[in-house]
């Protein structure tokens, strides 16, 4: 169990690093940095928002591990992110790739 532990640390991490690429880049949205893990502990897909017209962190990284995020973990620094997923997927709208990509979320709350 500390093993894993200190795997989700490392990804946790991993995701912070990412966001802090966006500093100063993604006003007025947050800083937000994604990191997408297959079963083995291999990261298959990273993601950064850095602009208000590019696609989101977690989007950029399901896209990059493309059919690898299927039963994969999402690690991604910003709690809104899940809140916001489950409010798109309970008004139909279009949260797709995330529940599509069968993927576990941990999120640096």
């Amino acid at each position: 169990m500390a093993d894993a532990n200190i795997s989700d640390e490392l990804f946790v991490r991993r995701a912070l690093e990412l966001a802090r690429e966006g500093i100063g880049l993604t006003s007025p949205n947050p800083c937000v940095g994604a990191v997408i893990v297959d079963g083995n502990g291999k990261i298959v897909g990273t993601g950064v928002h850095k602009y208000e017209t590019v696609k989101h962190a977690e989007v950029l990284a399901l896209e990059r591990a493309g059919q690898k995020a299927r039963g994969a973990t999402l690690y991604i620094n910003l709690a809104e992110i899940r809140n916001r997923m489950r409010y798109e997927n309970e008004q139909g709208r279009p949260c797709n790739s995330y529940s599509a990509s069968g993927e576990r979320l941990k999120t640096l709350a």
